[in-house]
């Protein structure tokens, strides 16, 4: 009898493989798809796991930045597993303003980074780290992060033109045991 099995990679794509006696046959597609496929400018949360108990610094982060200098968007996640604490800045834009912990409404973090020279970021890179607290529980669970809310006209140019983006949203697996690569808490 033929079974499905999906992958979470850690290139935001999953693979699901469908096997039978005879044949295997693997496709692989974005776990979310962009909100807008026109750019190449791709906001994401990339799949990782963490430890329970303590607080987790999750990095949202920017590749292929076609040269941006205002970018707002929101963050959902769920907000019965995890605990929005704070933020930290990344290294791409030189001004972040984040939603503070008390105006979190529903599991949903609003962000806008921008330079407040005259010139456009041009790097890759994390834009915003945010801190939540992950709850010790008897069992592990997994939290998705993805974009919400995508108006284009809030990704621009230094000219004031539209810079075509997309958001891949990206899980946070949450365990007792913590494998390589996973993010550190702070």
């Amino acid at each position: 009898a033929p079974y499905l099995v999906d992958v979470k990679n850690e290139d935001q794509t999953t693979t699901t493989t469908t096997t039978t006696t005879t044949t295997t046959t693997t496709t692989t597609s974005l776990a979310y798809p962009s909100k807008n496929s026109a750019g190449s400018t791709t906001f994401y949360v990339k799949n990782s796991s963490v430890l329970q108990g303590g607080t987790v610094k999750v990095p949202v982060s920017i590749k292929g930045n076609e040269g941006i200098y205002n970018a707002q968007f929101s963050i959902r996640y769920n907000n019965r597993y995890f605990s929005y604490v704070g933020f930290e800045a990344g290294n791409v834009f030189d001004k972040v303003d984040v939603t503070s912990p008390d105006d979190v409404e529903e599991g949903v973090i609003n962000i806008h980074a921008y330079n407040s020279s005259a010139t456009n970021a041009t790097s890759n890179g994390d834009v915003v780290y945010l801190l939540f607290d992950a709850p010790d529980l008897d069992e592990s669970y997994e939290v998705l992060f993805e974009g919400s809310g995508y108006i284009p006209s809030n990704f621009y140019n230094i000219d004031a033109s539209n810079v075509p983006c997309s958001f891949v949203g990206g899980w946070i697996s949450v365990g007792n045991s913590s494998p390589d690569g996973a993010y550190p808490q702070v």
